[in-house]
């Protein structure tokens, strides 16, 4: 049974109001209060205990109560461990490289060691494979060094010349001639500084890949008249730098970029552009390209002390988890703005008409390609519908672009001294209006997105040669589609960061009174196609207070 206290609204246990009621004692109201809602059985303890010992009593079941709860409050929290880079690692890794390369053909006997002939070369491909690699975190620091080799498949090519030439049965003549990067590796050391588990790194070491050259030509109803085929392997350095961020304990995502140059190797007997092999004819090419690219890491354990302090990071920046199925307390929905950078590497065709022998028919049909560097911004507005993980969302975007389609550059002591032939398409600026789809898990955000595409290009080309030169260059709108997907994850509340590819048709236009790109002739017209791929990297932000609550 329970009764009132005399002092106060609160109830003690029979067993302790007994013992306070049989006999006078030192025990104060509040050492009553301390033992409340004890049992009965307990009360029995607690009375024996209290018998001539009160305040050794209360001194020590106090002693006692306050050291139980410094040590639950140990067990129940105990410290964060810090996140530290320290261990091995393996992954995988996709993007896109764009090639570039000269080719020097050589005729000793005639020429020495002067080439002959100079062919520049453009293009570009898709490379993926894997890595693996080791990092150190030093103590207390934020510095990371480490370890890292790669090897990926590709299929980048740098094209020299890619021509059909349409007159009739007995005089079509169709030549082409390009290198191949057929697969590629790097041993690199890494340096970064570690902003929690955000790691910008430089990286550099030794590269190595494999190279076919081939080159053929056929004629009307002489069919092939030859080719060549030079393959090897090359070794030559990489340098780059990149972005790591730890989605978990173990799994990181990084955005990375790569220049490689697999020096030059010569192959003898060759007589460059036009198949034949024979003695005294050599060529010697060298090969370099630029990949950015994008990759998963997932590091094995931790091999090193916890509690790694990182003692200068960035204030104010609370980093996201990755949690596969967090409640929606991060919400996508609202307005973002942000900017956007990466390698955008394309393809042209150019055919060519003539309005009295080749009016619907092109007469010569040349294939360019090349790549170059995109860079601008964003905007756009991302919708989460309620307690859901689908977001649909619109954005738009405008970039500059160092992109150059290449159908022809080379330079020939056989046509006269310093001449020279170059044609091309630049894609000078270009921007899309699209819709995003996706599907959340928490705060990494895939989608796929599409919409419409425009841009600026100039059609331009010159010619040098004994007793003649021309130029032309001509500039155009295009319009037409666009379509690709990404990943986004939210660093912060409000920062986000996006890995993303898209496929871009600009569609086909015509330019009047033109010769190969050449000289302006009345008659003659040209018609270029231009489509490219872009991989490229993004950072949002997303502004709050336009955003619904």
């Amino acid at each position: 049974m329970l009764k009132q206290h005399t002092r106060g609204a609160r109830f003690v246990p029979d067993c302790v109001q007994e013992e306070t009621d049989n006999r006078e004692s030192s025990i104060s109201a509040a050492d009553i209060e301390f033992v409340r809602g004890c049992t009965r059985t307990t009360g029995l303890l607690a009375r024996a205990m209290y018998r001539g010992r009160a305040p050794m009593f209360r001194t020590i079941l106090i002693s006692s109560t306050a050291l139980a709860m410094m040590s639950g409050s140990a067990l129940a929290s105990p410290p964060a461990p810090i996140f530290t880079w320290t261990g091995f690692y393996a992954g995988v890794n996709a993007g896109i490289s764009g090639a570039n390369s000269t080719q020097d053909l050589f005729f000793a006997p005639l020429f020495g060691a002067t080439p002959y002939e100079t062919l520049g070369g453009s293009g570009w491909g898709f490379s993926g494979g894997g890595q693996a690699g080791y990092n150190y975190q030093f103590p207390n620091s934020n510095f990371v060094i480490g370890v890292e080799t790669d090897f990926q498949g590709s299929t980048a090519q740098s094209k020299y010349l890619d021509l059909n030439f349409n007159g009739g049965a007995f005089f079509s003549e169709s030549e082409k001639d390009q290198t191949n990067l057929d697969w590629w590796g790097t041993a690199r050391a890494r340096f970064g500084y570690a902003f929690g588990n955000i790691l910008p790194y430089v990286t550099g070491g030794f590269a190595y890949g494999h190279t076919t050259e081939s080159v053929s030509i056929s004629a009307g109803g002489l069919g092939s008249l030859g080719s060549v085929v030079s393959d090897g392997i090359r070794a030559g350095w990489t340098a780059g730098g990149g972005v790591e961020y730890a989605l978990s304990d173990n799994l990181t995502l990084k955005v990375e970029g790569l220049y490689t140059d697999l020096g030059t190797a010569t192959s003898n007997d060759i007589f460059g552009g036009i198949g034949f092999v024979g003695p005294g004819f050599s060529g010697s090419t060298k090969f370099t390209f630029s990949t950015i690219r994008a990759g998963l890491n997932w590091k094995f354990g931790d091999f090193a002390s916890p509690g790694q302090a990182n003692p200068w990071a960035l204030p104010d920046i609370t980093l996201m988890s990755f949690v596969p199925d967090a409640p929606i307390g991060f919400s996508w929905t609202g307005p973002y703005i942000g900017a956007n950078a990466g390698l955008a590497a394309g393809n042209s065709d150019e055919a060519n008409f003539e309005s009295f022998f080749f009016p619907t028919t092109p007469y010569i049909t040349i294939g360019g390609s090349g790549w170059g560097f995109s860079g601008g911004g964003q905007i756009g507005y991302n919708y989460q519908f309620p307690a859901s993980h689908f977001v649909g969302g619109v954005e738009t975007d405008f970039q500059g672009s160092t992109l150059q389609s290449k159908y022809a550059n080379e330079s020939s002591i056989l046509v006269g001294p310093g001449a020279v032939l170059q044609t091309q398409t630049s894609l000078d600026w270009w921007g899309s209006a699209r819709g995003r789809f996706g599907y959340a898990f928490g705060t990494i955000l895939p989608y796929v997105t599409g919409g419409f595409a425009y841009g600026h290009t100039t059609d331009s080309g010159f010619v040098v040669e004994p007793g003649a030169a021309g130029s032309i260059s001509a500039g155009d709108m295009r319009v037409g589609w666009t379509a690709g997907l990404g990943v986004e994850d939210a660093l912060t509340n409000n920062l986000t960061l996006k890995v993303e590819g898209l496929y871009t048709d600009l569609g086909q236009v015509t330019i009047n009174n033109d010769e190969e790109g050449l000289v302006s002739l009345p008659g003659f017209w040209v018609k270029t196609k231009f489509a490219f791929s872009t991989v490229r990297a993004g950072l949002n932000w997303k502004v709050d207070w336009l955003s619904p609550h």
